[in-house]
This record gives C-alpha cells, sequence and structure tokens, in this order.
C-alpha cells in the first residue's frame, strides 16, 4: 500500500500536477499513483477571473435612507386578513411615512403569541427587518401562520393548505392602497421555511424569497437523511404543535395574559380535529421511517422538480454549516432544484450555526458567530431594491454563491455545487487503508444501534466508546498537499446484512498530524430504505443492498500532514452536547437513533468508494466590511 496519500494542489492543472507531486517526495522507488480524476463537466460560460474582489464591489445604486425616518417612530398597523378557504390570519405591519408605492418584506411566522406588539416584552419575530429596512423605504411586519398567535384556522405543519392561506395572505397584503403589489418573505428556521413554501406555491405577489436557515424537506428533517431518526428532531410534529399550535405564548414576542382579550383570543379553536391526522402520522412514521404522502407534500426539493415550468421568484438563500438544527443537508438538492428553474439564485454558506448571518447584537466574528458584516444595510438592501423596487443595485452580476470555509476563508463560486470541484475517488482496502485502486474481499462490523453518550450542557466533543467489532475504519496516508472539500462527499457500496434491520452510517474525520481528531462530516442510511425511502423492507437478511450515501453539505480544509478517516458504524462515531441557545454544533456531531439489532453488515470494498468533492478553486473574497473587537 503507498505510503503517503498525494492530491493536486488547489488552482492547479492536473497535467502540471505529475511534476509537483514528484517534487513533493510522491515519486520514489515505488511511485506513488496519483488519485484518479474526474473532471466535472466544463461550465458552458467561462468562470469570471476575478479573485480578491470583494462582494459590494458588484454593488450600486442602492435605496439612499430617508432622513427622519426609524422604526421606532413608526406606528404598528393591524390587519385581519382573509384567505380563501375561510381562515382570517393576524397580521402587523410598520410602514415609512406615505400613502403609496411601498414595498412589503414579512415575516410569516408561527411564533409570535398574538396581541399588541407593543406590549410584548419580547418583541415580534420582524423587528431586526424593521430596524434595517423600514428606513430605506420598506413597509416590514409578520403574519402569524394559521393555528398560532391569533390567527385561526389549525397548525398544519406546512403542506398544502398551509401554503395557499399564506400565498393569499400576500395577496391581500399587495392589494393594500399603500402597496406597489410586490411583496418578499423572509425568515430564520420556521419563518424560513414558509419562504419556501412560498417558493414552492408562490401567489402573484411575492418577488422574492429570502429562507435562512429553513427547512426544504420535513422528511429529512426529522429522519436524518437515509431514514435514521435524528434525536434532536425525533417525533417534531408532536412536540412543535403543543409549543406554536396550542400554547397561547408565543417563542419569538406575544402579549400573553397581559391583554385578556388577545388572550382569549390565541386560546380559542387551538385543539382542532386536523392535529389528529398528523399526530397519528408522526406516531406510525416513527416506527418505519416510510416517506408517506403526509412528507411528500412537504418536500420542497421535489415539489419544485415536478413543477419546473411554474413561475417562481428569485431567492436568496442562507444556510449555516454548523446549524445541526435545521442543517446543511436542506441544500442538499434544493439548490439543485432551484437553479434548474433558472430563476436568479444567491447563496450564502457560511460558519456559523442557527441564526442571522449577521446578528444584531454582536459584531464580533467569533468562532460558529454569524459573520457577514454586509447583510442588512448592504448585499440584503440591494436584493430588496433589485426585485421590490425594480432599481438595477448590481446584485445579478456578482459570483452566485459565497462560501465560508472552516478556515475562516470566504471564497466566490458560480453555482452550488461549484464548478471548480473535481471528483477524487478512495477506495477502503483490507488492510484498513484508503487507497488509490479498487479494494479487494470484504469488510465488516457489528450494527448494535445507537451509541449515546450522556449528554450536558458544555458543547463539548465525546468521542463515543465502541464495542470491539462494531466499526471498521479506513485511513489515508498523510496528505501531501491542503485538500478543499466543498459540497456533498458521497460513500457508495454494497452491504448485506445477516439480520432483518441494519444501519450504515459513515463519519469522516481528519487525525492531524499530532494523532487529535477533527469531526468532519457524516452520511447515514437506514439499509432497509436502500431502495426506497417511500418503502420499507421488512426483512434485509442476506440481500446484497446497492447503497449511494450524501454526506452533509460542507466547506472543509484539511490541512498538509493530516490523514483522512472514514470510519462505518451503525452509529455516528462522535457524540454531541448541547451548548448555548440548544443549537449543535454540527463540527461536534450529531444524535441520531438507529435501531439495532446486533447484524453483522458486511461491505464488498471491491464496490465500495469515497468520493471527495475536491475544490480546486479558490476565488478568496476580499471582505469589505470591518468587524470591531468583541
Amino acid at each position: 500500500m503507498p505510503s503517503s496519500f498525494c492530491l493536486p494542489r488547489p488552482g492547479v492543472a492536473v497535467v502540471s500536477v505529475l511534476a509537483a507531486l514528484l517534487m513533493l517526495g510522491c515519486g520514489n522507488s515505488s511511485p506513488v499513483q496519483l488519485a484518479p480524476i474526474t473532471p466535472i463537466t466544463p461550465p458552458t460560460t467561462p468562470i469570471a477571473a476575478d479573485p480578491g474582489k470583494a462582494l459590494s464591489a458588484y454593488l450600486h445604486d442602492l435605496s439612499p435612507k430617508l432622513e427622519g425616518v426609524t422604526a421606532e417612530a413608526a406606528a404598528w398597523e393591524h390587519y385581519n386578513i382573509p384567505v380563501s378557504d375561510g381562515t382570517v390570519l393576524d397580521g402587523w405591519i410598520k410602514r415609512p411615512p406615505g400613502e403609496a408605492g411601498q414595498p412589503l418584506v414579512v415575516v410569516f411566522s408561527p411564533y409570535y403569541g398574538g396581541g399588541d406588539p407593543d406590549l410584548s416584552l419580547l418583541g415580534t419575530p420582524a423587528d431586526a427587518f424593521i430596524e434595517k429596512l423600514l428606513p430605506y423605504g420598506y413597509a416590514v411586519g409578520f403574519i402569524s401562520v394559521g393555528g398560532t398567535g391569533n390567527s385561526g384556522g389549525c397548525f398544519r405543519d406546512g403542506g398544502p393548505i398551509e401554503r395557499k392561506q399564506l400565498g393569499d395572505a400576500a395577496d391581500y397584503m399587495a392589494s393594500q392602497t399603500w402597496s406597489n403589489g410586490k411583496v418578499a418573505a423572509i425568515g430564520v428556521s420556521y419563518d424560513g421555511t414558509t419562504a419556501n413554501e412560498l417558493f414552492v406555491d408562490p401567489p402573484a405577489s411575492i418577488k422574492t424569497v429570502v429562507p435562512m436557515e429553513a427547512i426544504s424537506d420535513y422528511y429529512r428533517y426529522t429522519f436524518n437523511i437515509g431514514g435514521i431518526i435524528r434525536e434532536s428532531t425525533t417525533f417534531f410534529t408532536t412536540y412543535y404543535y403543543p409549543i406554536v399550535g396550542l400554547s397561547p405564548a408565543g417563542l419569538n414576542g406575544g402579549v400573553g395574559p397581559t391583554e385578556p382579550e388577545s388572550y382569549v383570543t390565541e386560546l380559542e379553536g387551538e385543539p382542532c380535529p386536523e392535529q389528529l391526522a398528523i399526530q397519528q402520522e408522526s406516531v406510525t412514521t416513527e416506527l418505519t421511517a416510510e416517506k408517506t404522502p403526509f412528507w411528500q407534500e412537504r418536500d420542497a426539493v421535489q415539489l419544485v422538480l415536478d413543477s419546473l415550468d411554474k413561475p417562481r421568484p428569485p431567492m436568496f438563500f442562507i444556510q449555516g454549516y454548523q446549524d445541526a438544527n435545521v442543517d446543511p443537508q436542506m441544500a442538499d438538492g434544493f439548490l439543485e432544484a432551484v437553479q434548474q428553474t433558472g430563476v436568479p439564485l444567491h447563496v450564502w454558506m457560511g460558519q456559523w450555526v442557527h441564526a442571522y448571518p449577521q446578528s444584531t447584537g454582536t459584531a464580533a466574528c467569533a468562532e460558529k458567530a454569524p459573520c457577514r458584516g454586509d447583510f442588512f444595510e448592504s448585499f440584503l438592501l440591494a436584493w430588496f431594491d433589485q426585485f421590490l423596487k425594480g432599481r438595477d443595485t448590481g446584485v445579478l452580476d456578482a459570483p452566485m454563491v459565497q462560501t465560508q470555509a472552516d478556515d475562516g476563508v470566504w471564497r466566490h463560486e458560480d453555482s452550488w455545487p461549484p464548478k471548480t470541484l473535481q471528483a477524487t475517488s478512495l477506495f477502503p482496502q483490507a488492510d484498513g487503508t484508503l487507497g488509490i485502486t479498487s479494494g479487494s474481499a470484504t469488510a465488516s462490523y457489528t450494527d448494535m444501534g445507537a451509541n449515546q453518550a450522556e449528554e450536558t450542557n458544555t458543547g463539548q466533543q465525546i468521542t463515543l466508546v465502541e464495542a470491539p467489532g462494531s466499526f471498521v475504519e479506513f485511513v489515508s496516508g498523510p496528505l501531501a498537499q491542503p485538500l478543499r472539500l466543498t459540497g456533498l462527499p458521497r460513500l457508495e457500496s454494497v452491504a448485506t446484512a445477516n439480520a432483518p434491520r441494519a444501519n450504515l452510517v459513515a463519519t469522516l474525520m481528519e487525525r492531524k498530524a499530532d494523532g487529535t481528531q477533527r469531526y468532519l462530516n457524516f452520511a447515514a442510511l437506514n439499509l432497509n430504505h436502500a431502495e426506497s425511502l417511500q418503502s420499507y423492507d421488512m426483512d434485509i437478511t442476506g440481500k446484497a443492498l446497492p447503497v449511494g450515501i450524501n454526506f452533509y453539505p460542507q466547506d472543509n480544509v484539511i490541512a498538509a500532514g493530516s490523514q483522512l478517516v472514514l470510519h462505518l458504524a451503525g452509529d455516528v462515531a462522535i457524540e454531541h452536547t448541547t451548548a448555548g441557545n440548544g443549537s449543535n454544533f454540527l463540527n461536534l456531531g450529531v444524535s441520531l437513533l438507529p435501531t439495532g439489532m446486533g447484524a453483522d453488515v458486511s461491505l464488498d470494498l471491491t464496490q465500495t468508494k469515497l468520493v471527495l468533492p475536491n475544490n480546486v478553486g479558490d476565488r478568496v473574497e476580499t471582505l469589505s466590511w470591518i468587524v470591531a473587537a468583541p
């Protein structure tokens, strides 16, 4: 087996790599073969050669700030919004002076408890956007999702009825005399998920959406990407209903019992018969993890792919790589589907958790903190000016994607996945190494199911203690050069279990030169769903199952001298603990709840490979903002 693992340096043409590797000591009396490189299809248009250019350099002609106009001076306006099924939704809006031509930015949210926002001790879901956008001529506010706050109807956890209600509400607000007829939807978490819903079924009034840390597929949010339950979201529809549907208290504001009339309204009709079917779906699906019609109706990826010709609004998509609540797997397939629609798309993906890319309460670019300093007053304003006011602000001239790797560096890309990827395949070998040619024989592990650690609120990484035989690992030689992985690594194999039920969970780690290990990524599959998420094979005993599973979207830089470690077992190799606001950092691991039966799982190494998204582009973005000291 090779004693070193040599990969091309980013930016160096493959033709010239051989000579470079020889100079680096990769050629000797027993030459090491170059890992097979499969170039992606060349882009139809050339990639712009503008490394170092700041995103702000593309922007121009943004709306001027209106003199003397502040969010604090604007009064709340209350709207009872009728929708086509007879439900009345509750909305609150603040506007700048004037009675015509105002675009509207709305947060469609289940998180407001209801009542006069001036009496809310926790503010409202729209406060940050009101503060930043109203002085530039935007009406801004929030509308409570059906069955939450003071809105009527039943809370449905997404789905076609909720999408129609949101669209009707947007059209109603666009018809107000002060409106210019153009509405945008924006928000984080469920507030961003409603923006995705309005992308799936957009009314005429929605001219752009800005989903941040938003669900694109409810099934994957609950059951990971391969039919294995995530500990943090198990029984999602069950626990979420009492939080936002039954409770009169809002997670993001509301008056509660301080306004008795509103409090009574919040309580009226919240228990609804439709929730019986939703709760039944939640419980029964936990048993088999089948992707039933309930979940299919909440799969924005497939819904978009099934209706690519439908007119849709431009999208500004924002996702934190370290968000383990609404994690970055929500970008997998969704961004590709959005690009297929042909609408204008812009993407930010960076090293933060479940939050805005620029928090209003911090200017520090601390570890895992939101750290774009150009969100509210720069790029977001330019985006809304472009699509809500019809101003040419240059947002369409900028590179489509800004992605921040875990080395802290921001880089430009022209698509997602980037056009600068070269698929690099490594092959597990029978001796436990990762090689550059196909392996032989088989490797096996015993699936013991969930391997849990006692969790504490420290945010610390815990390497799990694993029983002998419960995992198998493959390790590369040291990297001759830094390796940047942008996008989705992929594991392909053929697996056979000797029991009716089994799981395959792959953990990718960096083993540094000093011997310490860093968690990078993971992929998971309930092997009973190897053929289809829509159906569950009750007994896979003895069946040779072809599997192909994506890891999570990430942007990792692995240092020269480090080794790659591929760990295969029935659960992840590293456990998380909760920290801070409860978001679990993805790079501290994700807890799964796989159900194991002690099956021996055998992998055919002749058909097993790890495909790495080797990014050979390096268009470093110059940052145009100044980050103040904390």
